[in-house]
């Protein structure tokens, strides 16, 4: 899976949460219609969480204030590879599924290389790495020529390249034309286009240098 940023899918019910709305989110979903089942929550183990007892202490405490059993998917948020704790995170993640307080574990922002650590030494492997992808475009003609917005040619080129994009607005207007995507198509010559655009990574965060807490 792979996003821009970090962000929930407001199109769809599969919240990505963060420390500061879990109480709002559970509340939400106590006071929905929708079944339980029929829901995909997502939430992330932040940086000073990591650890193996600290991960497991971090997802307890996740659940209580969301109100719930279990999380559908729960991610490291980054690997702080100068703290070294992320393979311990990462097995905590592991106990978490294995006590059922959790269904799937993955990651974000994970080179190839920790990816390949993580597997090395525990034999599981995330179901998820979560990583920025972006075009870097002008936009206005490209969007012109399909009729749709910027956005929407963005979410679309995330779509032909093989990713899954997970948008985030908070505008009803917006999350619909988000959820819009599939009744246009891009040429392969402008998915090219759009692809050398790249300028590298947004607001310069390498996973190998970067973190968060």
């Amino acid at each position: 899976m792979a996003n821009s940023a970090d962000s929930s899918a407001q199109n769809s019910p599969t919240p990505t949460l963060h420390l500061e709305n879990e109480r709002e989110v559970g509340e939400a979903i106590t006071n929905t219609v929708t079944p339980r089942e029929d829901l995909f929550v997502t939430s992330k183990i932040p940086g000073r969480h990591h650890g193996f007892d600290e991960a497991i202490a971090s997802t307890e405490e996740s659940l209580a204030r969301l109100g719930l059993d279990y999380l559908d998917l729960h991610l490291i948020h980054w690997p702080n590879p100068s703290v070294g704790k992320y393979v311990d995170t990462w097995r905590g993640l592991i106990e978490l599924r294995e006590r059922g307080l959790v269904k799937s574990i993955g990651v974000s922002n994970f080179t190839e290389e920790m990816l390949t650590e993580l597997v090395e030494k525990t034999g599981v492997t995330p179901a998820v790495n979560q990583v920025e992808l972006h075009p870097y475009f002008p936009q206005d003609k490209l969007a012109a020529a399909h009729r749709v917005t910027p956005a929407q040619v963005v979410l679309r080129w995330h779509i032909e390249v093989g990713s899954i994009p997970i948008p985030k607005s908070a505008n009803p207007e917006r999350q619909r034309l988000n959820a819009a995507v599939f009744d246009f198509a891009l040429t392969p010559a402008e998915v090219a286009a759009i692809s050398r655009l790249e300028r590298g990574r947004m607001k310069a965060r390498d996973p190998l240098t970067h973190e968060e807490m």
